[in-house]
């Protein structure tokens, strides 16, 4: 499965590691920036619009999103995670616990929301999970919904 990894930048390090696991799953992550070869800040404004397109031509192309909205606030983000449900994308959304690390998109049919568990492997372990269970199933079957995996 085609997986794209969205997030704010402080989540670098969680997203970098969490694209390893997905990959070492089988998957492949078409996201970049949370590698070591992925964009250092600040940008200027080309880089930005480089970086911008890139991410958005990749959201086109998965077959899933993972959003990660643990550290830092997610403006941009949002954006893109608005942009994966317009594609008409699955989503899986490991969500933090402060209000600005959360919005209405949860409540949509195309998100499945996992909150974060008591460690960092275990949330990957309950990611890992649901991308497994909703890549494995039909199309016209797909779990989708606004469940709240704890």
């Amino acid at each position: 499965m085609k997986i794209v990894i969205i997030g704010p930048m402080e989540g670098r390090a969680e997203a970098a590691n969490l694209a390893l696991a997905l990959t070492h799953a089988g998957h492949t992550v078409l996201s970049t920036w949370h590698g070591q070869d992925g964009p250092k800040y600040p940008l200027d404004k080309n880089e930005r619009e480089r970086c911008t397109l890139e991410q958005l031509r990749a959201i086109g192309d998965a077959d899933m999103v993972v959003c990660l909205t643990i550290r830092g606030v997610p403006r941009t983000t949002f954006a893109e995670l608005g942009y994966a449900i317009g594609l008409d994308k699955d989503v899986v959304w490991l969500r933090g616990t402060e209000p600005e690390q959360r919005c209405n998109f949860d409540a949509l049919p195309a998100i499945t929301v996992v909150d974060p568990l008591p460690s960092w492997a275990a949330s990957v372990a309950a990611v890992l999970a649901e991308v497994t269970l909703q890549s494995q199933a039909p199309a016209s079957l797909c779990r989708r919904g606004s469940t709240t995996v704890r």
